[in-house]
């Protein structure tokens, strides 16, 4: 038995089989015309248990062209041509599967952008008239989810690895458990059970949308911040003489406190200092930089050198405060203190979770215990991995320390960007509001929505925590 994929390039560019593994494999067939595709489903056989579709968009583009009239009719005739051809397929083949991948955006045809819900309003529609039970839609991804390259046609290469693993998981399921049908008694049935579906699959489908715009946004951030390896952010310093006000004193200052630094931790130190950025909100007293070197290699030695000295307790007295870590953006420090928050969760007597966080994509290893020195982790996890997995198992009160550090920075888009926060939590949290309803930490297979006690009703918010201020926002700082 087969499957097959038929589908754009930019299906084509991002399908290979084996880093897909835990679906089905499909054969791909990269077809972008009409009639090619029209022959592809001609030369179906029984033999093939499922057809994936990912092409409308390409034959509508074909058919309108550059023409200046008649776009509406154009396009009714197109998909009126492309859903007849499955019925036909489908009426033949009546064991084969065949999902329908919605429309794609393309903003680079204008008259398509400006259209593209009503196309896919109106597919939809003509899925429901086929009224057959080997036919269903399979959802893209939501606009705000599909980031092109320049050509404004070809979706990056991030977004095309999500794009190709949804249709993948929703055609899975479609196989699995296909569309209900049979006689008036059964019809009947069917039709209350989807409507209960419905009514539990909603947050289902906000959770897997979440993902999809996480793991894009993971993805950018981690590109982001494996660009700003060369940095530093050094914080807990002790001054006992202000700094000065003059710019360039106020620089060679800092750049002394930094050199300082350095050399303490590595004698003879050879790394040379680019820049400093000084934070804004902190005392004369106690500064908070951001220090770039000339090298990644220079940076990441001054960061290993602090945290071995620290683990050893061999630094200065007067450093009891010093912190130095990598610069990353402040979406990156929230998805680590959800990645420790989870990991609190999942340690038990049998296994270790801990978190990677000074590199530029946080992980979460889990080792087994006993830990010895040498030990290895025996599993890892990225943070889209992380919460799809294990998310369900926390609570807003395990989420204080993320909450409070997302501020107003993420307004009306906390769950698109971390999936276990919500924006009514956060709300909650900003307001100091104890006892309201609510979780944070939904799993589409949970049957019911668990509900998060929110503690003792202290005031909540309104707090930084050190780094803030240099997590990659140029408001935020003044660079010298």
């Amino acid at each position: 038995m087969t499957n097959l994929l038929i589908g754009s390039s930019n299906v084509a560019r991002f399908y290979d089989a084996k880093a897909y593994q835990s679906f089905r494999e499909y054969k791909m067939i990269k077809c972008t015309n009409i009639d090619a595709f029209t022959t592809h489903l001609e030369e179906l056989d029984s033999n093939c248990e499922l057809v994936l579709i990912s092409v409308i968009e390409n034959f509508l583009v074909d058919k309108v062209g550059r023409r200046p009239e008649g776009v509406d009719n154009l396009v009714d005739e197109c998909v009126k041509t492309f859903l007849n051809n499955i019925a036909q397929a489908s009426q033949r083949l009546p064991a084969t599967k065949f999902g329908i991948v919605m429309p794609l955006g393309r903003p680079a045809v204008e008259w398509y952008h400006n259209r593209s819900g009503d196309i896919t309003n109106f597919i939809v529609s003509g899925i429901k008239h086929l009224n057959s039970v080997n036919v269903d839609k399979i959802e893209a991804p939501p606009a705000t989810a599909q980031q092109f390259d320049k050509d404004l046609i070809h979706l990056t290469p991030a977004s095309g690895k999500v794009f190709v693993e949804g249709i993948l998981m929703q055609a899975e399921k479609f196989f699995v458990n296909g569309k209900q049908g049979g006689g008036t008694e059964q019809d009947l049935e069917n039709r209350l059970q989807k409507i209960e579906n419905q009514l539990l699959g909603q947050e289902k489908t906000n959770f897997e949308n979440n993902l999809l715009l996480a793991r894009i946004r993971e993805e950018q951030d981690t590109v982001a911040n494996t660009k700003r390896e060369d940095r530093l952010i050094i914080t807990g310093i002790k001054m006992n003489d202000p700094l000065p006000t003059e710019a360039k004193l106020r620089v060679e200052a800092l750049r002394k406190i930094a050199t300082g630094i350095f050399e303490t931790l590595i004698p003879d130190f050879k790394g040379k200092i680019s820049f400093v950025n000084l934070g804004k909100g902190k005392t004369q007293a106690n500064p908070m930089m951001e220090v770039k070197l000339d090298s990644n290699e220079n940076a990441a030695m001054i960061r290993k050198a602090f945290a071995e000295k620290r683990s050893k307790k061999e630094l200065p007295d007067s450093w009891s405060n010093l912190f130095i870590t990598n610069s990353v953006n402040l979406a990156t420090r929230i998805r680590i203190d959800i990645l420790k928050a989870i990991a609190r969760k999942v340690t038990n007597k049998k296994e270790l979770a801990y978190v990677s966080g000074f590199i530029s994509r946080p992980m979460m290893h889990i080792k087994s215990a006993p830990v010895t020195s040498n030990s290895k982790p025996i599993r890892s996890y990225t943070f889209i991995d992380a919460v799809s997995r294990f998310g369900n198992q926390v609570r807003l009160e395990d989420l204080d320390a993320a909450y409070s550090r997302v501020g107003n920075a993420f307004e009306g888009q906390v769950a698109q960007n971390f999936v276990v926060l919500n924006n009514q939590d956060h709300d909650y949290f900003r307001s100091g509001t104890s006892g309201a309803p609510g979780s944070s930490g939904y799993r589409p297979d949970q049957q019911k929505r668990s509900f998060g006690a929110r503690g003792s009703g202290k005031p909540r918010g309104g707090y930084k925590r050190a780094g803030d201020e240099m997590s990659g926002h140029k408001d935020k700082h003044k660079k010298y």
